[in-house]
C-alpha cells in the first residue's frame, strides 16, 4: 500500500489530527497506510463483506505488532 496510487492523492492536511472513516476498506492495506504516513487522531475501516473484514483485522494485528513500540495509534476495523 506504500505505493498506491490513492494515498498518494491525498493531502496530508485533509487527514493529520483529524477522525477518518474508510468506507469499503477491503483488506486494510490502504486504510493502515493512510494511518501510518498521515497520522489521524483515529481512523476505522469499514466493510460489507466479512472475509475481507476478517483480513484487515489480520492485517491490523500484523501491522500493530510491528509498530507497538514505537508509537501508539487509535485504528478501528469494523463491518
Amino acid at each position: 500500500a506504500q505505493d498506491d496510487p490513492r494515498v498518494k492523492v491525498l493531502s496530508r492536511e485533509w487527514i493529520e489530527g483529524k477522525r477518518i472513516l474508510d468506507i469499503g476498506c477491503n483488506s486494510g492495506a490502504v486504510t493502515i497506510e493512510v494511518a501510518r504516513a498521515m497520522n489521524p487522531r483515529h481512523i476505522m475501516g469499514v466493510d460489507i463483506d466479512p472475509s475481507l473484514i476478517q483480513k484487515a483485522r489480520v492485517n491490523l494485528r500484523t501491522y500493530a505488532a510491528r509498530k507497538y513500540e514505537e508509537n501508539a495509534m487509535d485504528v478501528e476495523v469494523g463491518g
